[in-house]
């Protein structure tokens, strides 16, 4: 967790939650602007534990040592997380980026068979095992460029395919398990039916 200046008092704390598959880093412009706004960092590694929600909001409440966020940031998948934590601290600014309250592709019969006839597990162990070399035009395919700007593009599939071959076997099918099960329209319709 970041460090700051100890002469400020009462900081505030924005509770920030990665997606898939790119923590949060110090470098992330989301950290970068909550710091220079004052705000005290904590972004949970949550890949890196057992991911069912239960164990994800145990993770939270131990990072955030049992204080409430001033906010919470939910970053794609993790917005998905961040609507179903923002229930446990009804006083924190929400705020989700490139999410929604379940994910809808546009082929949602065929994701779903290829996840539940474990299909994706050969995509998954692939990017494990290949090099970057390999793994490289198969990511262009499937995460288009919008741009010109290659340079960022590229450092952010580089750390995207290094955060992959990062993560356990078992903890993949547990986040795309909870990604498709997940949907939030009740929670957010209750959250925003409910006075602030």
């Amino acid at each position: 967790m970041e460090t700051f200046d100890k002469r400020v008092i009462n900081l505030k704390t924005a509770l920030l939650l990665h997606g898939w598959p790119q923590y949060i880093e110090r470098n992330h412009p989301i950290s970068i602007l909550f710091k220079e706004l004052g705000y005290n960092i904590v972004a949970p590694r949550l890949f890196e534990h057992i991911y069912t929600i239960n164990n994800i909001k145990s993770i939270i409440k131990k990072e955030l040592k049992n204080k409430s966020p001033n906010v919470i940031v939910g970053v794609s998948q993790g917005g998905m997380v961040a609507q179903i934590t923002a229930l446990n601290y009804p006083t924190a600014k929400l705020i989700l980026v490139a999410t929604g309250p379940y994910l809808k592709p546009k082929f949602n019969l065929f994701f779903k068979f290829l996840f539940y006839s474990r299909l994706t597990d050969f995509v998954f162990l692939f990017l494990k095992i290949m090099p970057r070399s390999i793994i490289f035009p198969f990511y262009k395919l499937t995460n288009f460029i919008n741009g010109s700007n290659f340079k960022d593009y590229e450092s952010v599939m580089n750390q995207n395919i290094k955060t992959v071959k990062l993560i356990k076997y078992h903890i993949y099918r547990q986040v795309f398990n909870f990604i498709l099960k997940t949907n939030n329209v009740n929670i957010l319709n209750k959250m925003t039916s409910s006075p602030h």
